[in-house]
């Protein structure tokens, strides 16, 4: 936990407002009705900003995990994110994290998901939650709002901190869906990772993924980094759009693939990195961990061994 009066050391918070314990069940040939045996069980901390912070300490990059959580269940959370030695500010919550449930389906590579709506957040809680984001450390300079929104909280809630985090002139990366992100979008954040289908929500009509990106560039949303899942990605600025594919590996979980892509964005733009490389290194985090079962995360030598071969291409 983070001590009162400690000096922090890291530049990213993750906010995660609806995490979840993710316990992942391998049952080859999965099928609707059917008995089955659990080849192997994996439980992880989870929630997209939880994934973030913990895909961040694996690329050496440290950081502080924000959010709410349930008082019955807060040991698994906060063990195991003091092992991977990052801090954490949680608002806890009455009753339990929720627990979602990912099957995984080797053969058919394929997972089903049995994802849990969480905990009703009481009013003090966003109070609190208000208060922290009002009082973040100079020396943060990236805040990662990730995930959906659980009960009791408004969807237009990563629009309001977008703004209030703005004035403290922090930069923003928002990854969320559905009404969260259309709100939150009106405000800018200075990076968002939508899917395909995300991006379609954002733009109806028959325009082309090119002329969807450059409406959001109009709106005043500096970088674009659109996930086509196994297809790759697409990193946009104002200024160049590029696109990158990855080798082809075989996929033991997608699960918290895109939660490594953001860590590995993050990263790279902390370093300074240019797009194309911030894309590719991305690319390579996000296959990496979709070859790892659970919500595992790839080595830093994995990433480099993959980013040799992702292949980029300037649109």
């Amino acid at each position: 936990m983070l001590q009162k009066g400690m000096v922090p050391l890291f530049e990213v918070v993750t906010v995660t407002l609806n995490p979840a314990i993710d316990q992942t069940l391998t049952v080859d040939s999965f099928t609707l009705q059917g008995t089955h045996r659990i080849d192997h069980k994996q439980t992880d901390p989870g929630g997209k900003g939880i994934n973030v912070s913990r895909a961040l300490a694996q690329l050496g990059i440290p950081s502080m995990a924000m959010g709410f959580i349930g008082e019955d269940n807060e040991a698994l959370f906060t063990s195991r994110m003091e092992q991977q030695g990052i801090a954490t500010d949680w608002i806890r919550c009455p009753g339990e994290t929720r627990q979602n449930i990912k099957v995984w389906d080797p053969s058919a590579n394929a997972i089903t998901e049995l994802n849990d709506a969480g905990f009703t957040v009481p009013p003090s809680a966003l109070r609190s939650l208000w208060k922290k984001l009002q009082n973040l450390p100079s020396q943060v300079q990236w805040v990662a709002l990730s995930g959906s929104i659980p009960p009791g909280v408004q969807e237009t809630i990563y629009r309001d901190m977008i703004h209030l985090l703005k004035k403290q002139g922090k930069q923003v990366l928002l990854d969320t869906s559905g009404r969260a992100l259309m709100e939150g979008i009106t405000a800018c954040p200075f990076l968002i990772k939508p899917n395909e289908e995300e991006m379609q929500q954002l733009n109806p009509g028959n325009e082309t993924l090119s002329e969807q990106i450059e409406a959001l560039h109009q709106k005043g949303i500096s970088h674009i980094f659109l996930s086509l899942g196994a297809k790759g990605a697409i990193g946009s600025s104002p200024q160049e759009h590029w696109m990158a594919t990855p080798p082809p590996i075989a996929s033991k979980s997608t699960v918290g693939a895109g939660d490594a892509m953001v860590a590995a964005i993050l990263q790279s733009l902390i370093k300074g990195r240019p797009l194309p490389k911030t894309l590719s290194w991305g690319v390579a985090s996000g296959t990496a961990a979709a070859s790892q079962s659970g919500t595992d995360f790839g080595t830093l030598e994995e990433i480099r061994t993959l980013e040799k071969q992702v292949q980029l291409e300037a649109l």
